[in-house]
């Protein structure tokens, strides 16, 4: 499997690595946040901009981010910025959002960027050449909050966002039965066996899909989500929780 190196945070070895959202609608807020996320077992922090009441104004935005890198260290931050159409709190035309991301991108205060998959391709194309250049990984996402996609769409659009350049692909569904969860974990294993350069990220969201949150890693999945307070999307477990789960899966695995 390919590996990402972020920082000192290693993608696509070893346990899944464990990425807590952190949002608020304030400088402090955000600050606050960050600082009480660190004081969990985390890999990679995301900021999930959409919440920040000032987040299409770019100086403010900077200003954030300077302070979440003095206090991260070494932990990797995602800038994320959901779109409402996937998930998000705001409302953002495929332009402000190529507009937005690229000022991120080029004031390099950000270790890896979220890309939305279904953006466009005018949108994706530009800013994947724009973070690369910057030598900051993309990761490709989609969400599906109403269903699950059948394994064969699932498959494909993971694989779409490796074709489309993006050095990670992420998909979030919504199960509506059990069968959805197992076609989920199916599509993750699909990319494993057959395109093991693919760094995939999955979930089927919700209570009924947790278990992929727990055992995405067994087939495939590099990297699962969790909350260190509020969570960012149905289905998160805490995140001491989940590093005692995944710890004692990875040692019983290894004996």
């Amino acid at each position: 499997m390919r590996k990402i190196i972020i920082k000192k945070t290693i993608i696509g070895e070893n346990n899944p690595k464990i990425c807590v959202p952190v949002m608020g609608t304030t400088v402090q807020e955000i600050v606050e946040k960050t600082k009480e996320a660190l004081k969990y077992p985390v890999d990679i922090i995301e900021w999930r901009s959409d919440f920040f009441k000032d987040v299409l104004n770019i100086d403010s935005d900077i200003e954030v981010l300077s302070l979440m890198q003095d206090i991260v260290g070494d932990v990797p931050i995602l800038f994320t910025f959901r779109s409402k159409g996937e998930g998000g709190e705001k409302d953002i035309d495929a332009d402000q959002y190529t507009a937005l991301l690229s000022d991120i991108i080029s004031s390099e205060e950000v270790d890896m960027i979220d890309v939305e998959y279904l953006m466009g391709v005018d949108a994706v194309k530009t800013l994947v050449v724009q973070a690369h250049n910057r030598y900051i990984p993309v990761m490709g996402s989609s969400h599906d909050f109403k269903g699950t996609p059948s394994v064969e769409d699932i498959y494909s659009r993971l694989v779409g966002m490796k074709v489309a350049g993006m050095d990670i692909s992420k998909m979030a569904v919504m199960p509506n039965c059990h069968m959805d969860v197992i076609k989920l974990l199916e599509a993750t294993c699909m990319i494993k066996e057959k395109n093991p350069d693919i760094l995939a990220v999955t979930m089927s969201m919700g209570e009924m899909g947790a278990i992929s949150r727990i055992a995405g890693h067994l087939f495939g999945s590099v990297m699962t989500f969790a909350s260190a307070g509020v969570s960012s999307a149905p289905g998160q477990l805490e995140v001491t929780q989940l590093r005692a789960i995944l710890d004692n899966i990875n040692t019983n695995l290894s004996k």
